[in-house]
This record gives structure tokens, sequence and C-alpha cells, in this order.
């Protein structure tokens, strides 16, 4: 941020540049402004190359990867120089407080040599702390609220405003009414407050102006109850702005906001810079091209590290399911109808297409019902109805058996793990009669022939080795552009579904039932009636073609999908090496490698 005719509380005195220059990485630049700041503690460094630098505490050196440092941080670093890269062999506090001087220079990375130390502009927390602190002393009647995901967080941020605040001349300054650690109040009935997430943040109070420090890093459920109970309290307001502030972490809540600004979907501005704009050293000091910085990274520590960390790609810390590249490109669909006031029609049914109706019951009967309706009538699969509703499972039954009607009676698969999903699955048996039901075989019943196959309970009990298997071809249905997601809910699903303890699931605090219920899809490449079919559907998904080979000819995709007739291989009679329950994984990727054994 250039700080150029800007009146920043942070200096108490600026002078024009008038001409001057300063050497920048990129050669000299224009230096466009001098600033006297506030006094800071004063610290000085020394280098293993002979350089030494004395100023502010927080002044921003950069190290040989191009991470910013703090000086008073800088013991036994790695530091660029003009003349190279060299090593703080000394970090001393002088136990003083000075006025400094800072530089606005024409240069949009803001980089420049103090005393041939590669040194960085004031960052974004201290510049929106410099903007609060104006707002604070030349308004009146805003509260202004400061948000992080930890408390000392925030109040260290309030500290900074603070820290400009006190410095002002005294003709300048504000009368006081409150000055604690957590909040400040002046006599223009300005106030500057902080808390943590929740949704009881800033209670009694509506926040004109917010600061979220470190988005990404707030849980995505706090953060939906946060961004429930702040934003619509706002839209009252004639004045607002909100200022988000964060480094990436996996494809969150925080990933949706920057996706919607890149986008112009939802109404926010973004500020970024590209990897390729930040100059890189080589240890003797030369400049490195893009391409040979991004070489060095990658063959170092891999592609996936690049992007996440260079790249804005989003990956994080978390694997997920799904592949950025996949969970990126996809989008919700437009509603065409809310049947009953529950289920969202994205398509609606066809008289001669074939459906796949998944119910994922609530655990305890209370909780929420996840039902997605399925198209598999050609090969490209398409999520065409869902609801996810909060309903007594003995009304449920009721709901089921009408949509299904609406849907040409598709083959419906309601998992019977709890007690509710085994008495709906019975009601729609027993009550309604629905004959397209599936049923766990009995595992008694001999497998290899059809007709000693007996049925055992309506429903689908998932276990740890099927579980497995319907993600996984779930997995490679999406990303092989064979399933196609209409439902938002069950789109944000996917971006928190990631590895934990050697299990795909919801990340802390959130949901998995739309993925679970659309992952049921699948329970028939289960079921067929042999696994060597299963194979042969699953090993399609990798070819453009739509036919299979088979020895006796071709053997069409649809026809091996025979809604309402398929049977069960059972477990013992399953090949151990395919299947691998209790095993522990060191990553993502020996996870991934085994489960794709089965193709």
């Amino acid at each position: 941020m250039k700080l150029s005719n800007v009146t920043s509380r942070k200096f108490i005195e600026s002078y024009p540049g008038n001409g001057r220059k300063i050497l920048t990485p990129n050669g000299y630049v224009n230096i466009l402004e001098v600033h006297k700041t506030i006094k800071y503690d004063k610290f000085h460094i020394v280098l293993e190359n002979g350089y030494e630098l004395k100023c502010a505490y927080n002044h921003v050196i950069i190290d040989h990867n191009g991470n910013e440092v703090y000086v008073k941080d800088s013991l036994n670093k790695l530091i660029k120089t003009n003349s190279g890269i060299s090593k703080v062999i000394k970090c001393e506090d002088l136990n003083i407080k000075e006025h400094m001087y800072d530089i606005s220079i024409d240069s949009k990375d803001e980089l420049y040599f103090s005393n041939g130390v590669l040194s960085h502009n004031s960052g974004k927390s201290i510049s929106t702390g410099i903007y609060l602190a104006h707002k604070y002393n030349f308004n009146k009647d805003i509260n202004i609220g400061i948000c992080a995901n930890k408390g000392p967080m925030a109040r260290e941020f309030l500290a900074n405003v603070k820290n400009i605040l006190v410095e002002l001349p005294i003709w300048m300054q504000q009368g006081t009414r409150v000055w604690n650690k957590g909040s400040i109040e002046n006599e223009s009935k300005m106030r500057i407050l902080t808390d943590v997430p929740s949704s009881d943040s800033f209670r009694g109070f509506t926040i004109a102006l917010l600061v979220v420090d470190e988005a990404a890093f707030i849980r995505s459920t706090i953060w939906d109850e946060f961004a429930d109970s702040i934003f619509p309290s706002q839209s009252g307001l004639a004045w607002k702005k909100n200022i988000i502030l964060s480094t990436a972490k996996g494809m969150n809540h925080y990933y949706q906001m920057v996706k919607g600004a890149r986008e112009g979907t939802n109404g926010m501005n973004i500020h970024e810079v590209d990897w390729k704009d930040v100059p890189r050293y080589r240890p003797d000091g030369s400049l490195m091209t893009p391409d040979e910085f991004q070489k060095k990274v990658v063959d170092k520590h891999g592609i996936i590290y690049f992007n996440q960390n260079y790249a804005n790609e989003f990956l994080g810390s978390s694997h997920t399911l799904i592949s950025s590249e996949k969970l990126g490109a996809m989008s919700d669909a437009e509603i065409e109808e809310i049947r009953d006031g529950k289920l969202k029609i994205y398509k609606y049914p066809v008289s001669n297409h074939n459906y796949i109706m998944t119910v994922d019951a609530a655990k305890d009967g209370t909780d929420a019902f996840a039902v997605q309706i399925i198209d598999i009538t050609d090969f490209r699969f398409e999520q065409v109805a869902s609801a996810n509703l909060q309903i007594d499972y003995l009304l449920m039954p009721e709901f089921i058996f009408e949509w299904a009607e609406f849907y040409n009676n598709p083959y419906l698969i309601i998992e019977n793990n709890e007690g509710a999903g085994q008495s709906i699955a019975d009601q729609m048996y027993q009550t309604y009669e629905y004959e397209n039901l599936h049923f766990d075989s009995d595992a008694a019943a001999n497998t290899n022939n059809r007709a000693k196959s007996r049925k055992k309970y309506p429903g689908f009990r998932t276990t740890t080795k099927t579980r497995k298997q319907i993600l996984q071809t779930l997995k490679l249905f999406i990303e092989n552009d064979n399933l196609e997601v209409n439902n938002k809910e069950t789109i944000n699903e996917f971006y928190q579904f990631i590895l934990i303890n050697n299990k795909f699931q919801a990340d802390d605090g959130a949901h998995d039932d739309m993925i679970m219920s659309l992952a049921l899809t699948f329970v028939p490449f289960c079921n067929t009636k042999n696994f060597e079919d299963m194979k042969k559907l699953v090993n399609a998904l990798y070819r453009d073609d739509r036919d299979l080979d088979d020895e006796e000819g071709k053997i069409n995709f649809g026809e091996m999908l025979t809604i309402g007739s398929f049977d069960s291989v059972m477990d013992e009679d399953m090949d151990s090496e395919i299947y691998k329950e209790n095993k522990d994984y060191e990553t993502i990727e020996e996870y991934m490698s085994d489960m794709e054994g089965f193709v």
C-alpha cells in the first residue's frame, strides 16, 4: 500500500521525496514520501557480512526464502542483502524508544535496501491499524469491531491502534472515556471493541466497521454462526465496511469469499499479489527468474506444496476427497421448485428416465435427514433433486413415498445403520409396500447361486469396507465428469470433507450428511452380481467410450444397472488384498493408492 496523500497516525510528520531515489531489487526507484514515525523500541542487528542496521523492533526484513521477518525475531536467520544472503549474528534490544523514519516508494512490491539489508514497508495489519486509528479519531457515533480466531490476537491488533493514537499531538487527540485492553471509547462516542467469533460476538452493538484477522483459521461452523449474527445487523446502516484479512487454509469459507470476490459475485473487492511479482534471489544475491524459483521449490517440496503456499490454490493442510481443481469448477444450479417446502428440484422427472433415490437417516430420529435423487439413465449421472430436512422420523416415509412416485418409482436405498433408518426402511416395505427397495442380503446365502440369495433387511448397512468403496466410486465419477452435482449444500460439504485419522469425514464441526447420501447412489457398484462386473463398471470411468469389452462382445453400461435386481457379494468372498480394514495410512497418496486397488 502506498501511503502517499494519506494522513497516517503511525507517522507524525511527512516530507516529499523531491526526486530522491533508493536502491531496490529492481534498481533505483523514486521515493514518494519520507515519514517520521511515532517512537518505537530500538533494536540493533549485525550480519556475518558486516552489515548493521538500527531500526524499530518490528521493522520488516526478508529472509532467504522470501518470507517477512521482524527484526526482533531475526537472530540466526539468513537474510537477503544487496551482496547476497547473510546470517544475523547479533540482535540487541537497545532499551530506548526513538522516532524512526519510513518511506513510501514507487514500487508495487514495496521492497528496498536499508543499509544494504532488504526491507519491506508496513504490512497489512499495521496499514489496517492506521486506517482504524484515523476513523476512530475523526468520526463519531461508529462502532468498530476487531475479531480474530483468538482473543489475544484481537487485543494485539487493538494495541497497535492504541500505540498510534497515543503518539498524536495533544491538540489532535480526542478525550478518552474508556481505555481497556479489549476496548476503547472517545468523547465522540467512537468505540473500538474486540471479540472472538461466535453467534454472540459484539452482542448489543451494531458494528459498522469490522476487521476480521486470519479469517481462514476460524472454524467454518463458527464462521457461519458469526456471519449470520454480524452481517444481517449491518443491513440497516447507511455506511459500513468489512475488512477480511487472512492467509489461505484449505477450501473453506474463506476460499468461498475469495472465489466470489474474484468472480465479482459477492460484492467484495480483493487485493492480491502474484507470486511472480515478488523478487527471489540466489545465494549470491542475484535475481532469480520466476520459472527458476518455481522449479527450485517444486523440486524440493513438490507441486502441492508450491500451489498451496505460492499459487493461491487454497489446498491448505487439509486434503479433500475431491481434487481442488474439480472443487473449484463445481457450481450450484438454479432451483426449479421446492416441493412440499423440502425437496429442492433441479430437473423435473422424465417419463423414460431411470433414477436412484437415497436416504441418509438421522442418527437419533431428531437430526437432519439427507435425501438425494440421481438420474442414471445414461453414463453421465446427474443430481436432479435433494433435501436436507429436520423432521420426525415417523413422518419421513410419507415424504419419501410421495417423492418416489413423482420420480418414476426409483430404486430406493435407505441407510439402516441407525434405528431411525431401519424403521423408515421397514415402513417403506411393510406399510407402503414399495417394491423397488434395496435389501441387504442374508450373509448365510450362497451368492454364487442367485436363486439361493435371500433378502434379509430392507435398506443398506454401511460398513468400513463398503464406505471406502462407495466414496472412492463417488470420487471417480465426479473427477471424470460422470456425475453432475447441482445442490449448493452438497458442494459446500465437499470443501470440508477431508482425511482425518485415515478416514475421509467431515472436518471438526462440519457435516457430511449430503455427501454420504450421495455416495449411497453407488451401492449398486457394491452389489452387482459378481465382483468382476463391478470392476468393469469402475474401469469404464477411465475411458471415453460408453461400451465395455467382454469375452462375448460389447456390454452396454446402462444394461448392467438393471434397477431393482442387484445381488450381493459376501465379505468373505472378496479379495482380502482389495479391502484392508483397520489399516494405518501415512499419507493421503497411500490411502488413495490402496483404494484404487479394486479398479
